[in-house]
């Protein structure tokens, strides 16, 4: 036989051999067929909302105005978030040598493995 006979046979013979791997895998589990209990008890609780009519979105320029007050609680919850921000110490400023000390923690880092290298 040729070298691309073989090829071919070898390529049938793997191909039956996955085929028949898979018409004997075992039946699977139902969970595995209807999923987990969570997501049959989420399915079920979305079908019973039901699902927006989108012909219910008012049609507008601007979805929110500026004068809506459902703004100002999204205004006080970013000032909030803001100050938290502020108030964290890792909020400060980092110090004008910091470029100059991380390069002198990687030259040291870059000397010790160097020197590693050079004992083994």
């Amino acid at each position: 036989m040729r070298w691309s006979s073989q090829m071919m046979l070898g390529g049938a013979g793997s191909l039956m051999v996955v085929l028949t791997a898979c018409a004997a895998a075992p039946e699977p589990s139902a969970e595995a067929r209807e999923g987990p209990a969570w997501f049959a008890q989420a399915r079920e609780a979305a079908i019973a909302r039901g699902y927006p009519n989108l012909a219910d979105v008012p049609v507008a320029p601007r979805a929110l105005p500026a004068s809506d007050p459902s703004w100002d609680a999204v205004t006080a919850e970013l000032v909030a978030d803001r100050a938290a921000l502020e108030a964290s110490e890792r909020a400060s400023p980092a110090p004008a040598d910091a470029g100059a000390q991380a390069d002198a923690f990687r030259d040291e880092a870059v000397r010790a493995i160097e020197q590693t290298r050079e004992r083994y």
